[in-house]
């Protein structure tokens, strides 16, 4: 579906949770997880602030024009850099207990059902999600530092935040889908990568569920229905 498989997926997720309220109450314990995470992290990143200030420029304070364009910068960074972390340690702490969510939204589009033991579960998702943060995380922050070189920063920023990120996040909220096909990180990596558009387009506009501290109580479960839904429809296209 390309770029639009995002908000398809989005209102496919929504739709899902209302006509059956069971899969609600398996949203309840990640979500306050998920809440609970961005908070403290929104928390840490406003106050750095000023730190960051001092560090671009410790001989300037915020008093005058220029201090005020500075506080800008740094309050644009930390919103950035925010954007970008946050998803993915909410995933990391989150998705492990999202197995029950997943699994019964897999069995309801129709997957096989599959007993995998919750501890199992939980390690496989906390290990697969730390993998995918180390790796989205520090190709993120070696495309920031690259876009800073001119020739590069009309291409490496928004090959960041619209294709890179979204992508990863994307591949981790597949992972139920994905554990229960018994899918190897190789073959799941070709799966996704073979619908890039649609990958990234999902996983764009689950980030923006995820970030936002509160917004994310409702909008973590609906991201991980999002991922289970995408997983599932390359599952069906691949059979």
């Amino acid at each position: 579906m390309g770029i639009i498989a995002g908000p398809r997926a989005l209102f496919k997720a929504l739709n899902l949770l209302l006509t059956h309220p069971s899969l609600i109450l398996r949203a309840l314990l990640p979500a306050s997880a998920a809440l609970l995470l961005s908070v403290l992290l929104t928390g840490v990143g406003v106050s750095y602030t000023d730190e960051l200030m001092g560090w671009l420029s410790p001989e300037l304070t915020q008093e005058g024009w220029m201090g005020s364009v500075l506080a800008w910068l740094s309050g644009l960074m930390i919103a950035l850099l925010s954007f970008l972390v946050t998803p993915f340690l909410v995933v990391l702490v989150g998705l492990p207990l999202c197995e029950p969510l997943a699994s019964r939204a897999h069995e309801l589009m129709g997957g096989a059902e599959v007993e995998v033991p919750f501890v199992q579960s939980f390690t496989s998702g906390l290990t697969l999600s730390l993998k995918v943060a180390v790796i989205a995380l520090s190709g993120g922050l070696a495309l920031l530092a690259i876009g800073m070189i001119p020739p590069f920063t009309l291409i490496a920023g928004p090959f960041t935040l619209l294709i890179w990120a979204p992508f990863w996040l994307c591949f981790d909220l597949c992972e139920v889908v994905h554990t229960r096909a018994h899918l190897s990180f190789a073959e799941r990596m070709r799966q996704l990568r073979g619908s890039l558009l649609s990958t990234a387009s999902v996983g764009l506009v689950a980030g923006l569920l995820i970030a936002p501290p509160f917004f994310n109580l409702l909008g973590f479960p609906i991201a991980v229905l999002m991922g289970t839904l995408h997983a599932r429809e390359l599952e069906l296209k691949g059979t």
